[in-house]
Formats: C-alpha cells, sequence, structure tokens
C-alpha cells in the first residue's frame, strides 16, 4: 500500500502594521512595526518603492520591530509595506502584505540665510524658511 504525501500550502496570519514612520535628517526612514506576538513569527519584512504599486520595490529581511531603511533619494515619496513571515518544515511562510504607508523624504538643500541683492543697491535678508529678517536701504 503506497501512500501519497499531501502538498500543503500554509499561509502565516497576517497581523503586521505599521506603527510608525519617521522621516529622518539623513533621509532615512524609521519604520516600527505593530504585530500580536507570537511564538511562531521569526521575522518580519519590508518592502518599500517610489511606486505606487510596488513594482521595482527593494525588500528587507528583519527580526527586529524597529528598522531604519538609509541611502534614500532626496525629496521623494516612498511607499511601504511590511508582513511576517514564520518556518513551516524549514521554508519561510510569509502572510500577506500590510496596507501601505507614505513617507516623504526630505530635500538635501538647507538654507541658514539667504541674501537678495536689488539693483537699487538694497538687501533684503531671508531665513531658512523665507521669512524677512532684515531690509536695508543703501542710497
Amino acid at each position: 500500500m503506497l501512500i501519497n504525501p499531501i502538498n500543503v500550502e500554509a499561509k502565516a496570519k497576517s497581523n503586521a502594521t505599521i506603527k510608525n514612520i519617521k522621516v529622518n535628517s539623513d533621509n532615512s526612514i524609521k519604520i516600527k512595526i505593530k504585530a500580536k506576538k507570537s511564538k511562531k513569527i521569526k521575522g518580519y519584512q519590508i518592502r518599500y518603492s517610489l511606486k505606487k504599486n510596488m513594482k521595482e520595490a527593494v525588500k528587507v529581511t528583519t527580526d527586529k520591530k524597529n528598522v531604519t531603511v538609509k541611502k534614500l533619494k532626496a525629496s521623494r515619496l516612498y511607499y511601504v509595506q511590511v508582513r511576517t513571515f514564520e518556518m513551516v518544515n524549514g521554508k519561510k511562510v510569509y502572510s500577506k502584505w500590510s496596507p501601505k504607508e507614505k513617507a516623504r523624504t526630505k530635500s538635501k538643500i538647507k538654507v541658514n540665510k539667504l541674501t537678495i541683492k536689488l539693483e537699487d543697491g538694497s538687501e533684503i535678508v531671508l531665513d531658512g524658511d523665507g521669512n524677512v529678517v532684515n531690509k536695508e536701504n543703501k542710497k
């Protein structure tokens, strides 16, 4: 009597979401993952992309709930998702992806002070936020 092996496709439960996304001044994204505690969960997979449909997404696998993704382009909108994985018979079994979260990186250019010289000889000084700090008339 022969017994045929049963091929079972298992899926991990989807319980991971993104708790918080923070963009740092060096254009890295700090991601906090929220997931229910379970002994089965062995880690998390994060993917991020410039495209909403997640084409050309970069995937990062980790076992930590706080992850910092570095070397991102400045002044761009990134879409981020996370999912859990568990080990079943020595293979990784993934859950569904979480809903997409958005994070916009900051501009590389930071102006502390801007001086504008006008044709009539006067100067206008602006701070980093574009507010007028000083106006001088030279006649």
